[in-house]
């Protein structure tokens, strides 16, 4: 409960900073990969949650290879973070409502580019039972 806590403040500074000033600032993502991975090391849970971050990272490195101006870095290392903290299937869920969530705001508001890390919160909010559980 402590990293879901802590994962939710995180999510909720990236989202108004991405939202604001469209930056996720590195000061806020490394350090919390570094806590997500300290949480489950401690836990003895590491295998999971490296495996979640490193799935995440490579799957949106490899999108980003055919979409071009798709997903930034900043949302990239917020959701490698994710990853880290939740693990692998967990983390599944909360990419894909971000990104069914993110698409529908910009088809409906009709903008090309939005900040994506308000619905990478909003999912994680979503989901914040079902993660409860798991």
């Amino acid at each position: 409960m402590i990293l879901i806590g802590f994962s939710l403040i995180v999510l909720l500074i990236a989202a108004w900073t991405d939202w604001k000033w469209r930056i996720i600032p590195d000061w806020l993502t490394y350090p919390s990969m570094l806590v997500a991975l300290l949480y489950h090391y401690v836990h003895d849970q590491l295998g999971n949650s490296v495996f979640g971050g490193l799935f995440v990272f490579f799957m949106l490195m490899v999108l980003s290879l055919f979409v071009q101006e798709g997903i930034g870095g900043g949302d990239m290392k917020l959701l490698t973070f994710l990853g880290f903290a939740l693990g692998f299937p967990l983390v599944n869920g909360v990419i894909l409502l971000s990104f069914l969530s993110g698409l529908i705001f910009s088809k409906v508001m009709n903008q090309v580019q939005v900040p994506f890390a308000p619905f990478i919160a909003f999912s994680f909010v979503i989901l914040l039972p079902t993660i409860s559980m798991g």
